[in-house]
This record gives structure tokens, C-alpha cells and sequence, in this order.
């Protein structure tokens, strides 16, 4: 059985498997296919992969026509390359670009088509191809830019279509079944939709390719239906279309049983039972009935109850939304950031509830874009979801960044921007239509005046929200908020801080009116692109910062400066309040000194801005908001960690976070590559995510990390740890000292408070702290060995030669474990600190060992440093022993971060083997087993585990470190157990075992589920880190590190598995296993199996995910040579 909704809204992003594809030769025909395409500008299309695509292999897309044996010229070529890894059967490839790039490809709007084949030009072989020109056929030839004929070698209705000429259109046929039912339906024009007058959303999603043997009605899938809008007391109609696929042999009857919840506010309309032929559809009508009271969002579950044998039932989710029709001024255009000055890829409309008591339903509106003169350009229906009084709902355009998707509530992916030809926007209560129908219920012009619709009547606003003194702006405000007077120019003020899903005045109490000559920090700097940082306080304690402001040539009597709590500001550092009112003289603003109070009464981070207004806009260029950013966190001060779970390839540094992008202007520098070092303690690879080469190349970038504000202060102490490996040694001739890793500091130049925050893009270049590696003590060794030291340096192009050694020289190729410290104190004249290095310490503990150390000791005349402020971030440093490329070249990985010597210093220690679903009972016989360094502390570790059913949710969360045994054995076992009856075959008497009959609380779960083991972990049971259930987890997490992570699916069912997201591995094995244990051989491969047995033991291994093994679990023993060594799988040698 395969089921469609005839109103689906569910969208999800195109993602890779993390499995690549084996390598193929050329593609055959029919191996893509083309689900979709825009031919209403911005042009795009999308085609899915039907077969694995090898990683480099190309394809080219045309809207050239074919005339029987050549193309015809004058049009544009497109080349598609997989990426690196591949491309998996079943991902859907969208390809967007501005019109005429590449050159001359631009799809006609009346009438083209889109071939695709490999080869050359002049001998094409083709794969597949879409026509829509004329009446759903192919021409003789390729008469115009408009027509084409079949390509050769392809067949209409097979694996290529002709549909009826519409600029728009997409596919919305079955998404699984084999290769040759697939380009079936895609190649039959029932299965497409279009749009003559608007763009269309491109499919988003996958498809499931099933094996040509496999019965087509082997597993299902469904999505959503989604019912129109309706109000209180109307019910509304929507249709479920049911497939019987072509290669069954029987009816498929959907039977009586079928059937909503008692009570549902749902029906099914169509009487039942009914029969669907073998390859023909049919379907069935479902009925909303909200009450006369029912204003909501309602949802609900369908059962269809069939005579399929292999699946006779399955649910199918509907939704539904109710609520009064809206009236102009009930609901407006908040805020539109159109424009960022870039690649426009923070586009977004902001709405606002303006009524007061109702809520409505944003399915009853269209979003328009509108061209100059008043024409609708793009058209989105929004989904069914609720909009309270007073809320705020930001839709972001298709072409979106992430952080425009961390801020959106909904996507509109038939509108790609809102800049490029676009000058107005409208939200409109009724259908899309063209020419548009319905109620105008708001209208805002933002380029020119021109960008107001002009049909129908009436239109509720008027004038050019954009214009501010004769400029365009590029975000535009309603201020106050929320502000509808129906003209555009008076409601709107221009900014250039956009607040998405927030009060324009940010939860402050007034807009910015400044011009150029506004200062803050007694600088010429604009004030908003200043931060005050008041790093971690304590609980009920306060901290103050102050800055300068002064002003000329501003409008009004005042200026206010406001902001919200815990902040406070004062003129006198006295009396503290929420705002402040400035008297202006003339329109000057004298010099101000703001004091700033930092005043948390509760644990977590607090952000805002402090505000100045005076309520008109007077600037000699553009608009601008004038704020000074304010941060703080109440707590203990955090960690921060890198394991580089990048794609592999050359990295840069990326502003806002510890995140890097690809670095694609050369084949040379700091490159993430695959195969994460392992910890010496551990003897085997089994870290995190992948490694970063460092090349040894002069001139190379530096890749950069801002540090959590929480962790840098006026006198600060930072440490950081990270696993090293020196592949090439360097030569004799580089009798310098390299750097690859320091600390670099942040400076203004006349007060000691940090400017540089996390959320910053530009960075101080002079590093203080830093760690070197330079030629080894021994000449017959320059090819073995190494010196690792430590320094301190303030100009990064010049290596010092004032280092501190290790006493010791190191081995090429060997891996080491390192802690660094950095000490300085920067309140005082003259500045003093110092460097501190340990190599390969005891892990675990908390306290800075007292001896085993290394240490260069500075004061401020080592270095000309007079402005010294604080510690801004880390970097990765790739510089010069002589100034001229070096031959030397080292990896690492598994860098942390913190503010004490314990939070970098986690124990080295991994998940090795585990039995969740024992013989019966469960309590009493599942374990868990770590392995790592000798005698460790799991001091601050836990352990996780996710449900992997969907949810994403922390199923159990156990504080290791607060166990009565928290360190692991001196064999480097630690056994964590629901019981004190032995197991058998019996741990090592060197083992370390807490026997907790609450540890997994009150037992793991038997389901598909990911394990972790983290630090400092803040979070608690219950806590959802899948917010929007699509198998990713979602934005911060609650600890600091992650050790390792793992994730075992089901066989069946939903399996969101998160152990890759964190670095690890994820395995969806075929069968539902019981226990998964680590090869012993090759430590970095997880074996999912079934264990059978009597009660306590021993447990024979069943059945494997990959691999033969023929012995038993061994929990809380190495391999001892008693198992077989094709089953020596649960012990990291």
C-alpha cells in the first residue's frame, strides 16, 4: 500500500547518508530523474538520484533543445558534480542560480525543456528530460528556443515526460518502490502539479529506492494531510489518494476497519470498504469538523486497516486549523529584513498579532511578493499553525542561511528572496489566485512607492516604508511595535539590527536616532559594534562596566538609554535604573560616562542592548540603530571543545562560533581528514569526529575560535588540552620555533574590558600564550624526533626564540596528550604571567598537578604590550620556523578548553560494551562497560542514553562521578551494573564494578537508542534534543564535551540514531540487536548483536551486525584469549 496526501507541509532539508556509495561507472538512462522546476525567475529545478551517484561523477543539464541528431545552440549548459562521499540513491538534488549563470541558461516562461545527459556536447548520451511545451508532447525538432524532440535513446512516459506547457510545476507522486516503479510514476503527468502564475516549492525530502526483488509493498510511508483553513462550526473536506502499485498482483481494499479515535473532531467521508486496481489510485475524503467553539490547531491519527498482508494497518497524521477570519489590521507585517548586504541570505517577514483577544489561523493567509507597479510575483500559502495575541511568526525565504533558519518559524520555499525584483509584500486572507482574490489584510512598500498591489480593492496601506530621508533601507521596523496607522512611511523606521520574533524595541524602550558622529568608547567606532562582557557572576551578585557616549546634530530634547533586567544603567554609579533620560543642548549629546550593572538573580546566560532614542531618524548617509551590546552568564563558568566532526577537506575560520567553513582557495593548509587520534591511554583511534593536518605551509591562514565570554576575564587563567602528532619532524635549518596553537587576546586601547565576543566577527591577531614544536636536541635524530615547548609572543608573524622545552624530545608518529596553561594578570602595571605545559598527564583529574610541568614565566618588558585586555579566543596556527616553507607537518585533535585544569582534563575513556535486552529479566543483567587509562577519575563524566523512537528525548542520565566507584579498574575497566549478582564469565579481579540497582533508572531501553558519554553535563531526564523529530539533534547541548557516542538501531521502525551527530557512530543493523560490544582488533568498530543465554550468563553472541563471532559477552574483562580473536570485539586493546 502506498499512501500520498493530497496537503502536505512537512519539509526536511537534503542530507547526505553518512555511508558513501560504492564507486559506479557512468550513469544509465533513467538513473536521475527531474521532480520539479521554476521556470518564473529565479529559475531552479531538481532532479532525484535513482542509483547511487559516485563522488566526482558529472552531469550536465541543458535547455538547449534537441533536433533530432544535434543540439541547437545558443542556450545555456549547466554541470552538475557529486560532492565528496556521493551521493545515495533516493537524495533529492535541488540546483538554484540566478538567471544567466551560468551563462545563457534561462528558462523561457513560454515554454522549454530541461535535458540531462553525460559525454560530450556533440554525442550526448541521455539520462533523462522534461518537456513542457505545448500540448504535452515532444516537437519534430528543435524549431525555437522553445521546443525540443525526443532525445535519442529516451522514451516518453518511461523515463522522460512531456507535460502541458505551465511555467511551474512539481512531482507529488509515491516516494518508494524500485527504480523501474519509480520513473514510472515520475514519468506520468497525473503525479505533477503545477502553477502558470507563481513560482512552486521545489520537493523537498528523499525517496526510498527499493531493490528490484524487493515486494513493492514492503514498508510504508505517509505524511501529514493537511485540511484548508475553516472557522468555528464549518467543516471542510480534504482528499487521502491511495496508490496500488503497478507491480502487484491483487487488489488492494481498504476495508470497514479504518477509522479515527472516538471523539476526533475528524471523519472519513467516503464509504467503506473500496477496491484499488493494480496501478490505478483512489480517494479518500476525509471531513474536519471543528465545533462552534473550536478555535485551535487540532491533530489527530488515521487508521487505514487494508488487506495488504505485509502491513494491514498504518497511521496517517492529519492536521487541521480553526479559527475566526482575520480583518485587516488583526494581523501585520512586523518587520522585513530584505536586504543584508550580502548574499541576501537572511531574508525574512516578521507578523504580529495585533488584535488583543483572538487567535487566528495562518492557513487562511497567502504571503505576496510584490513587483514595481503592483503586480504579485511569489505566493506562499502558510501552514496550519496558531497565532496568539501579541505573537510574533518569521518566515524565512528558500534562499536562507542558518542562522535565518535558527530564527524562522516557517519556510517559504516559493519565495526565494525578498529583494531581487521584488518592492512590496502582502498578506492576503483567501487562496493563491491570479489575478489575486481575496482580502488584503496588510500591504507594506518598502522599495519606491510602487510596491503595493492594485487589485482588489481595498488596499488598507499606502506610502513607502523603505524611504527614510530619500534612502532605502535594508531592514525595516513597524516602531512602536506592532505601529498600523495605514501609512507605511509613518508606521516603519529603518534599522540595522533586525529583532526576528521579538518587540522592535527589543524588549527596550526606544529606536536609535544618531548620525556618524554618535561615539562610544571615546572612539570613532559606531556604538553597534560595541560589546560590554560581563563574563560569569555570581548568583545575587553584581559587577559593573561603564562606557563613554556623545552625540551631534541630533533631533528631539532628548536621548534615552535604556535596557532591561538584570542590567540597570546610571550617570552617577549610584542610583541604577532600567533608563535614563540624556538632556540634549542645541542637538549635542556632551560626554557621557554610562555605568552598567550586571545583576542576575538567577543561574543562566543574559543578553540585550543597551538603547539610546530621540525618536527621529537624522543621518547623513543611512539609518542605523545606535546600541551597546550587553552579555552575562550567572553561573559557573562553562567549556568549550573541538573533535572537527567536519566533512574532510581544508577549513577557514568562520565568524560566530567554534564552527569553520571550507577553505577551498588552494590545496594547502589546516584540512579536517578522516580518522579521529586516539588517546595514548587508549592504544587504538576511537575519539570523536575526524582530525585537522597541519602542513607545515608558510602563509597559511590561522584558523580561529572566539572564547564563551564566560570564560576570559581582566586576570584570567585558561587552559586548554589536545592530542598531538607529529608526522614530518622538522629540519635543522628551522632553528626557530613554531607555533601551532595559542591563545589569542582582545585590546582596546583605553580600558581593560573585553570588546570581543562570541558572537563577533573580527578577532585580535596578537597571540600571548602559544605551544611550539622546533628540531630535535639530537642532529642523528632530526628525522625521529621533536621539541615541544611553550612561549609567549605578541606579533604572529614572527617565531619566537623565547621558549620554554619540553625536558625530553618526542617521537615522530607517536601520539601524545597535552595540558596547556595560560596565566596573566592585565589590572595592574607592569602586566605579568606565565605558560605552563604537561605531557601525557594522568587523566581524570581535577586538581593541576603541583610537579611534571614545564613553565615560561613573562612580565611586560619580554614583550612591548601596553594594552593587554583580555584573552578573546584560540587558533590553530600553521606558521614559519624560518620565515620560508616548512617541511615539517603534525595533526590534532580533541581540543578543550576551560577556565580549570579539571574541565580539560576528562577521563580518556570510551563506551566498549554493553547488554541492554538480556534473556529475561532485564533488571539484574544489563551492563555497561567502559575502557580507557589505567586508574582514571570519572570525575564530572555521564552517561547518556536517547530514545531513538522518534523523540529524541535523554531516556537515562547517570552521574558517574558521583558513583561509589568512580574510577576506572587498573586495568582500565570500570563495569557499571543494575545488580550485585555476578555475570558470568566473571569480570577481572583488576576491574572496577559499581553495582547500582537504580543505575539505569530503572532499566535501558530495549528500542533503538544512542549512548554517550559526556561532561559536564547540565541538562536532566526528559530533556528533548530532537525538538522537530527529524533523527538531528538540535542547537546547544547540556555538557561541555562529548567522550563518545554510539548508536544502535532496531531493524524496524523509527530509528533516529545520534551517535554520528556527535562525532561517533551510528549502526542500523537489520535485526532488532540486544548488547553491541567494540572489535578488539580494529577499536573503532562497533558490533551490534544478539545475545542469547540462561539467566546471569554467559551470553552467547547470536547474530552480528557485520563480521563473524563465534564466542560470548565478556563484561568486565579484556580478552583474555578465551574467546576466539574473530570475537575479541569488546575490549580496546
Amino acid at each position: 500500500m502506498r499512501i500520498k496526501t493530497a496537503f502536505a507541509t512537512a519539509i526536511a532539508t537534503w542530507a547526505l547518508m553518512a555511508i558513501a556509495p560504492k564507486a559506479s561507472a557512468a550513469l544509465n538512462v533513467g538513473d536521475i530523474a527531474i521532480i520539479g522546476f521554476d521556470f518564473d525567475d529565479q529559475d531552479e529545478f531538481a532532479f532525484v538520484a535513482l542509483t547511487n551517484i559516485p563522488e566526482g561523477e558529472q552531469i550536465k543539464f541543458t535547455d538547449n533543445g534537441w533536433n533530432v541528431t544535434a543540439f541547437r545552440t545558443g542556450e545555456g549548459i549547466y554541470t552538475w558534480t557529486a560532492p565528496a562521499g556521493g551521493v545515495p540513491a533516493g537524495t533529492i538534488v535541488p540546483v538554484f542560480f540566478v538567471t544567466g549563470t551560468p551563462a545563457n541558461f534561462a528558462f523561457a516562461v513560454d515554454g522549454d525543456q530541461i535535458l540531462a545527459y553525460q559525454g560530450s556536447d556533440s554525442s550526448p548520451t541521455f539520462i533523462t528530460a522534461v518537456n513542457s511545451e505545448g500540448n504535452a508532447v515532444w516537437q519534430s525538432g528543435a524549431t525555437s528556443a522553445n521546443t525540443s524532440a525526443l532525445p535519442s535513446g529516451l522514451t516518453n512516459g518511461a523515463n522522460c515526460i512531456a507535460l502541458q506547457e505551465y511555467d511551474n510545476y512539481y512531482y507529488t507522486g509515491p516516494r518508494e518502490g524500485t527504480k523501474s516503479y519509480l520513473l514510472t510514476q515520475i514519468c506520468t503527468a497525473a503525479n505533477w502539479v503545477y502553477n502558470d502564475f507563481y513560482r512552486v516549492a521545489m520537493p523537498r525530502g528523499s525517496f526510498t529506492v527499493l531493490p528490484a526483488a524487493v515486494d513493492p509493498n514492503a514498508s510504508l510511508g505517509v505524511s501529514e494531510v493537511v485540511f484548508p483553513f475553516t472557522t468555528p462550526g464549518t467543516a471542510i473536506g480534504a482528499n487521502l489518494t491511495i496508490w496500488n502499485p503497478s507491480g502487484n498482483t491483487n487488489n488492494l481494499n481498504i476495508l470497514a476497519g479504518s477509522s479515527f479515535p472516538g471523539g476526533s473532531k475528524f471523519s472519513i467521508v467516503t464509504s467503506l470498504p473500496i477496491a484499488i486496481a493494480p496501478g490505478a489510485s483512489a480517494n479518500l475524503q476525509l471531513s474536519f469538523n471543528p465545533g462552534a467553539s473550536d478555535t485551535g490547531r487540532f491533530t489527530d491519527v488515521l487508521t487505514l486497516v487494508s488487506n495488504d498482508a505485509d502491513t494491514p494497518s498504518i497511521n496517517v497524521p492529519v492536521v487541521g486549523a480553526a479559527s475566526p477570519q482575520a480583518a485587516a489590521g488583526d494581523v501585520v507585517i512586523n518587520e522585513i529584513n530584505y536586504d543584508d548586504n550580502g548574499t541576501d541570505d537572511f531574508s525574512y517577514i516578521e507578523l504580529k498579532n495585533n488584535n488583543a483577544t483572538r487567535s487566528f489561523a495562518l492557513n487562511q493567509f497567502v504571503f505576496y511578493g510584490i513587483e514595481a507597479g503592483g503586480a504579485p510575483e511569489r505566493a506562499q500559502l502558510l501552514g496550519p499553525n496558531m497565532l496568539a495575541p501579541g505573537q510574533y511568526w518569521v518566515l524565512a525565504t528558500a534562499y536562507h542561511s542558518p542562522t535565518a533558519l535558527s530564527v524562522a518559524d516557517e519556510v517559504m520555499y516559493a519565495v526565494e528572496q525578498l529583494e531581487e525584483g521584488i518592492d512590496g509584500a502582502g498578506l492576503n486572507r483567501g487562496s493563491i489566485a491570479s489575478p489575486v482574490t481575496g482580502v488584503w489584510i496588510d500591504t507594506v512598500s518598502y522599495e519606491g512607492t510602487t510596491g503595493h498591489p492594485t487589485v482588489p480593492a481595498p488596499i488598507p496601506d499606502s506610502g513607502n516604508a523603505g524611504t527614510q530621508n530619500g534612502t532605502d533601507a535594508t531592514c525595516l521596523q513597524r516602531y512602536p511595535d506592532g505601529a498600523d496607522t495605514g501609512v507605511n512611511t509613518n508606521d516603519f523606521s529603518a534599522t540595522r539590527a533586525p529583532s526576528p520574533k521579538a518587540s522592535n524595541a527589543r524588549d527596550l524602550t526606544a529606536l536609535a536616532v544618531i548620525d556618524d558622529s554618535i561615539k562610544g568608547f571615546a572612539d570613532a567606532a559606531r556604538p553597534q559594534d560595541r560589546y560590554l562582557v560581563f563574563r560569569t557572576v555570581p548568583k545575587g551578585g553584581s559587577v559593573v562596566r561603564q562606557y563613554t557616549l556623545q552625540g551631534s546634530n541630533l533631533a528631539g530634547a532628548n536621548v534615552t538609554v535604556s535596557c532591561v533586567s538584570p542590567f540597570s544603567v546610571s550617570t552617577d554609579n549610584i542610583n541604577f535604573s532600567t533608563s535614563l533620560l540624556l538632556p540634549l543642548t542645541g542637538g549635542t549629546l556632551p560626554l557621557t560616562t554610562i555605568y552598567v550593572k550586571f545583576a542576575p538573580t538567577a543561574y543562566g546566560t543574559y543578553t540585550g542592548r543597551l538603547m539610546t532614542d530621540t525618536f527621529v531618524i537624522h543621518n547623513s548617509d543611512a539609518s542605523w540603530d545606535s546600541f551597546m551590546a550587553v552579555s552575562g552568564m550567572c553561573g559557573q563558568a562553562t567549556a568549550m571543545g573541538e573533535d572537527f566532526n567536519y566533512g574532510a577537506g581544508y577549513l577557514q575560520s568562520q565568524a560566530g562560533g567554534v564552527k569553520y567553513a571550507p577553505y577551498t582557495a588552494d590545496a594547502t593548509g589546516v584540512s579536517v581528514t578522516n580518522v579521529s587520534l586516539g588517546h595514548p591511554a587508549h592504544g587504538a583511534p576511537v575519539g570523536l569526529g575526524r582530525k585537522v593536518v597541519i602542513d607545515g605551509q608558510n602563509g597559511r591562514q590561522d584558523l580561529q575560535t572566539p572564547i564563551y565570554p564566560a570564560l576570559t576575564s581582566d586576570t584570567a587563567t585558561l587552559y586548554a588540552s589536545m592530542l598531538i602528532k607529529v608526522t614530518q619532524a622538522p629540519g635543522a635549518s628551522e632553528d626557530k620555533c613554531a607555533h601551532f596553537f595559542a591563545f589569542y587576546m582582545d585590546k582596546t586601547w583605553t580600558n581593560h574590558y573585553v570588546t570581543q565576543t562570541w558572537a563577533q566577527a573580527n578577532y585580535s591577531t596578537w597571540a600571548r600564550g602559544a605551544l611550539t614544536i622546533s628540531p630535535a636536541s639530537n642532529p642523528a635524530e632530526l628525522a625521529t624526533k621533536f621539541r615541544l615547548g611553550v612561549t609567549l609572543r605578541q606579533d604572529p608573524s614572527t617565531p619566537s626564540t623565547q621558549v620554554t622545552q619540553w625536558p625530553t624530545d618526542l617521537d615522530v608518529g607517536q601520539t601524545y596528550y597535552v595540558v596547556f596553561k595560560y596565566s596573566f594578570d592585565g589590572t595592574t602595571w607592569p602586566y605579568t604571567g606565565h605558560a605552563r605545559l604537561w605531557v601525557n598527564p594522568q587523566t581524570g583529574a581535577t586538581a593541576e598537578p603541583a610537579t611534571g610541568y614545564v613553565q615560561y614565566n613573562w612580565v611586560t618588558g619580554d614583550q612591548t604590550v601596553e594594552d593587554i585586555c583580555t584573552l578573546a579566543g584560540y587558533r590553530i596556527e600553521q606558521r614559519s620556523l624560518t620565515g620560508t616553507t616548512n617541511i615539517h607537518a603534525m595533526e590534532l585533535d580533541q581540543i578543550r578548553v576551560g577556565t580549570t585544569y579539571g574541565s580539560v582534563n576528562p577521563a580518556a575513556v570510551a563506551l566498549n560494551e554493553m547488554l541492554w535486552n538480556p534473556p529475561d529479566p532485564d533488571q539484574g543483567q544489563e551492563f555497561v562497560e567502559l575502557k580507557g587509562e589505567s586508574n582514571a577519575s570519572l570525575n564530572n563524566v555521564w552517561l547518556l542514553r536517547l530514545a531513538g523512537d522518534g523523540s529524541g528525548e535523554i531516556d537515562n542520565a547517570l552521574n558517574l562521578g558521583a558513583q561509589t566507584v568512580n574510577a576506572l579498574g587498573a586495568n582500565g575497566i570500570y563495569l557499571l551494573r543494575d545488580a550485585a549478582a555476578a555475570l558470568l564469565p566473571a569480570p577481572d579481579a583488576q576491574t572496577t564494578i559499581q553495582n547500582d540497582v537504580d543505575a539505569f533508572a530503572p532499566d535501558l531501553g530495549n528500542g533503538a537508542g544512542s549512548y554517550l558519554l559526556v561532561t559536564g553535563f547540565t541538562g536532566a531526564v526528559g530533556n528533548d534534543l530532537d525538538t522537530n523529530d527529524d533523527g538531528a539533534a538540535d542547537g546547544d547541548m547540556p555538557w561541555s564535551f562529548a567522550l563518545d557516542a554510539v548508536g544502535f538501531g532496531k531493524g524496524s521502525g523509527t530509528n533516529h540514531l545520534y551517535g554520528d551527530d556527535f562525532g561517533g557512530t551510528s549502526l542500523f543493523p537489520s535485526f532488532a540487536p540486544t548488547s553491541a560490544f567494540r572489535d578488539a582488533t580494529t577499536p573503532t568498530t562497533w558490533v551490534a548483536s544478539d545475545a542469547t543465554g540462561a539467566v546471569g550468563g554467559q551470553f552467547n553472541i547470536t547474530q552480528t551486525s557485520s563480521g563473524t563471532y563465534t564466542g560470548y559477552l565478556t563484561p568486565g574483562n579484556t580478552n583474555d584469549g578465551s574467546v576466539p580473536v574473530t570475537m575479541s570485539a569488546f575490549s580496546i586493546e
